[in-house]
C-alpha cells in the first residue's frame, strides 16, 4: 500500500520550514527529508509518484490535474518533493474543479438540446441567470471525475430552465441562492 494524501499533508504541516523536502524510502514510507540538499533522483522520481498517485486515489482526475499543474515541471527535472509543493497542489484543487466546471457548463450551454430548443429571449435569460449565479449551489467538493462535473454543469442549466420559466410564468425574479443542488 502507498503513502497516502493524509500522510503527505500531515508532513507537510508539521514543518515550520516551506522548502524542507519530503522524501519515500523503499520500504514506502514518508519521512521529512534534508534542508538544504536533496535525495538523488531516482529518490525524488518515486516521491514524486507516490504523490501524484496519492493525490489521485483521494482526488481523482482533479489530483492528477493539480499535480501535472503545480508540480509536472518540478517532477521531469526529477527535483524533490517540498512541503510546500504539497500545500501548493492541495490549494489549486478547487480554482481547478470551478474552472473546469465553467468550461463545461459553458460548452453544454451551447450544446444543451434542452437550451436549443427554447427561444433565443429565453437562452438569454438562462445564460443571465447563471452568469448571476454560475455554481447555483452546486457542491463541487463531491467531484471526483470529469463525468461528475458534466452531470453537475447538466443539472445547474436544469435548475436555471426551471427558474426562468417560473420566472416567465409568475413575472417575477425568484431568489437563486436558495436553491441548492448535490
Amino acid at each position: 500500500m502507498g503513502v497516502s494524501f493524509e500522510q503527505f499533508q500531515a508532513l507537510a504541516n508539521s514543518t515550520h520550514f516551506a522548502s524542507r523536502d519530503i522524501v519515500v524510502n523503499a520500504n514506502n514510507t514518508a519521512k521529512l527529508g534534508n534542508f538544504i540538499f536533496s535525495s538523488g533522483k531516482a529518490t525524488n522520481k518515486a516521491t514524486m509518484q507516490a504523490f501524484r498517485t496519492a493525490l489521485s486515489q483521494r482526488y481523482g482526475v482533479f489530483g492528477e490535474h493539480a499535480f501535472d499543474t503545480v508540480l509536472g515541471r518540478r517532477a521531469q527535472m526529477q527535483k524533490s518533493l517540498r512541503a510546500c509543493d504539497v500545500k501548493a497542489a492541495f490549494s489549486s484543487l478547487e480554482t481547478l474543479k470551478q474552472k473546469r466546471f465553467l468550461n463545461e457548463l459553458g460548452r453544454q450551454l451551447d450544446t444543451d438540446p434542452k437550451v436549443r430548443e427554447l427561444s433565443k429571449e429565453m437562452r438569454q435569460a438562462i445564460r443571465d441567470e447563471i452568469s448571476e449565479l454560475p455554481y447555483g449551489g452546486c457542491r463541487l467538493t463531491t467531484c471526483h471525475t470529469p463525468l461528475d462535473i458534466a452531470c453537475m454543469a447538466s443539472k445547474r442549466i436544469a435548475q436555471a430552465i426551471d427558474i426562468v420559466k417560473a420566472d416567465v410564468i409568475l413575472g417575477k425574479k425568484h431568489n437563486t441562492t436558495t436553491h441548492t443542488i448535490n
